[in-house]
């Protein structure tokens, strides 16, 4: 994987895991993180349109999509989450690189940058969930729920939880083709891997234990604007580290809208921050 191609797949092993990753498109260097629950195949329409203008590098996270099942929630540490992702950077021969992510990949790209800012050249975080603790005891609490639904009665249990909160139930009935679009994509992923992973990762914290006054990366934040992912979480995170621009939120808009306006959002701060763009790569 050292060499940029136009599609290029592998696994990594640490340790005792493995990790699913992939290179594709040319360009810039960009990896990219996806969040929790997801996968490269759920963030597959975004990786596509990214690789059109940056050569990108994405991987499924530990117990996610195609990488080994991970059940113990005490690996699942933004700490755990940003060494996987040096690794994959160590193993595609990448010294440096753009780092974007959403949610968990947020948080994920950020305690790199944190850890290792030598290898960042900028940092993209979107709908980043909080402004850098642990998820609030009431969201920790939700997420707890929706792990022992998932260790009582799998994926269905998970839905059946799902529905049984009011704000999700209505958002449901309102597009009942999202019932078989999330059995498409907690499916990709091992049950219990799931679960440990809805354990561990809202406990964790991205920033915890060190000051990002000190990062002097590029940083973009694209808030959320959803329950999980507040917009004031991602203004407060942004407030956080040193000239980081916050961008509006894209949350709300037709899939496709939205994948189009985040890679122009990418593009463009690339560009303003005085880094390689697609069309000055040679």
């Amino acid at each position: 994987m050292g060499e940029e191609a136009p599609s290029r797949a592998a696994r990594l092993r640490l340790g005792d895991i493995e990790l699913a990753c992939e290179i594709c498109g040319q360009g810039p260097r960009l990896v990219w993180c996806h969040g929790l629950a997801s996968c490269r195949a759920g963030d597959r329409d975004l990786i596509e349109a990214l690789s059109e203008r940056f050569t990108v590098l994405s991987y499924d996270a530990r117990g996610h999509g195609e990488s080994s099942p991970v059940r113990d929630a005490k690996q699942y540490t933004y700490d755990a989450l940003a060494v996987d992702l040096t690794s994959v950077l160590d193993h595609a021969g990448w010294d440096r690189a753009a780092l974007a992510g959403s949610s968990m990949g947020s948080g994920t790209a950020c305690r790199a940058a944190l850890l290792d800012p030598e290898r960042v050249s900028a940092l993209v975080m979107v709908r980043p969930g909080t402004d850098g603790g642990p998820a609030p005891p009431w969201l920790q609490a939700l997420f707890a729920a929706g792990a022992e639904a998932i260790l009582r009665g799998g994926l269905e249990g998970a839905i059946e939880f799902l529905a049984s909160i009011p704000q999700a139930r209505a958002h449901i009935e309102s597009q009942p083709e999202r019932i078989e679009a999330l059995r498409r994509d907690w499916g990709r992923h091992d049950p219990e891997s799931l679960a440990a992973a809805l354990l561990g990762v809202p406990a964790s914290v991205p920033l915890g234990g060190l000051d990002a006054r000190g990062m002097r990366v590029p940083t973009l934040v694209v808030p959320g604007s959803d329950p999980i992912h507040p917009t004031e979480a991602g203004i407060r995170c942004a407030a956080l580290i040193p000239g980081a621009v916050a961008a509006p939120a894209l949350d709300g808009l037709p899939r496709s809208v939205e994948v189009a306006g985040l890679v122009d959002l990418i593009a463009g701060f690339l560009a303003g921050a005085g880094l390689p763009t697609p069309e000055s790569h040679s």
